[in-house]
């Protein structure tokens, strides 16, 4: 199994709504990736990427700039893939 993490694509706008964001449009989805891919969103720094097996997207990661000295970063895997092995220490 071969798992690679990228940056989000507009050809990924259709997982993101399904998995995230049902409520936005497609529009509005495109323009959120703009962004997360410009490394800020809402003025801060930011990095969302998709985790990816298989050619399949699985789950993602984040890492928001909190404030100069703190980053939070989480780690989601899709609940249909938990138990999968892709995510070892991410729920205990």
């Amino acid at each position: 199994m071969k798992i690679i993490m990228r940056h989000f694509e507009h050809k990924d706008i259709k997982i993101i709504q399904d998995k995230l964001y049902p409520d936005l449009s497609e529009i509005a989805i495109g323009d959120l990736i703009t962004e997360w891919n410009s490394g800020a969103y809402q003025g801060r720094f930011f990095e969302m990427f998709a985790i990816e097996s298989d050619n399949k997207i699985v789950g993602y990661v984040s890492i928001y700039g909190k404030s100069r000295s703190i980053v939070s970063a989480g780690i989601e895997i899709f609940s249909e893939e938990r138990k999968k092995g892709f995510c070892l220490l991410c729920y205990g």
